[in-house]
């Protein structure tokens, strides 16, 4: 059609000119007007990208994006573009949030605990650290069939919240499965001078020594935490 041959000239010519908003308004009418679903694809990622590279309109550009996806998840175009504005300290909580489930359901388990770490380092309190944290332990263990770094974000988890139990079964847990039981005894160690409530430190040096007396055969090392028992809860 006339119209359809007109706004693919305009589209050069505004281009030339760099008439941004008049591409932007142009490409927005021609993608109102196709019935094919590829060019409506194409015209969207077209559109993304002029908003996020010549009009710094970044919201705009991630709304695209996200509507890309809600077509089409596995568009390679629109999941590089938002993992490039995932770095973007302003947009990295709502970038996240259209990854998650998109790496979810396609199974693309590195890129979603790489989204997972971001929501972890964006996240205002230690509860939905912990939350984000256990997924991330659940991932490393059950889809990557990696226990160490399982055990490792267990860990990073515990420094969040120490007396969180289910952070603690699991890191007992995976301790196990790794023969890891020194590791785990530096783990509880090392959260001690931090925890802030004295049943806390008690709990601690309670787990610390059983590790020590059960696990490691380490008499010495138990004793020398219930006497820090002692000293704290006389």
């Amino acid at each position: 059609p006339v119209s359809s041959r007109a706004l693919t000239a305009l589209d050069a010519l505004y281009e030339r000119l760099s008439r941004w908003s008049d591409l932007a308004d142009n490409l927005q009418v021609r993608l109102e007007a196709s019935s094919s679903p590829e060019e409506q694809i194409a015209l969207m990622l077209r559109l993304a990208r002029l908003r996020e590279e010549k009009m710094s309109e970044l919201e705009t550009a991630i709304d695209i994006y996200r509507q890309v996806l809600a077509r089409e998840g596995t568009n390679e175009d629109a999941l590089n573009a938002l993992e490039r504005l995932l770095l973007q300290p302003a947009y990295a909580v709502t970038v996240a949030e259209i990854l998650e489930p998109v790496y979810r359901e396609s199974g693309s388990w590195e890129r979603l605990i790489a989204t997972h770490e971001t929501q972890v380092q964006y996240a205002q309190d230690a509860q939905r650290k912990v939350s984000l944290l256990h997924r991330i332990a659940e991932l490393h263990e059950n889809a990557m069939s990696n226990t160490q770094a399982a055990f490792q974000t267990l860990a990073r988890a515990l420094v969040e919240d120490p007396a969180n139990e289910e952070t603690v079964g699991g890191l007992e847990r995976l301790a196990r499965d790794l023969n890891s039981f020194a590791e785990l005894t530096s783990v509880y160690e090392a959260r001690i001078p931090d925890a802030q409530a004295i049943e806390l430190k008690l709990e601690l040096h309670r787990r610390a020594a059983v590790v020590y007396e059960e696990q490691l055969g380490s008499l010495e090392g138990a004793i020398g935490h219930y006497r820090n028992m002692l000293e704290l809860d006389p």
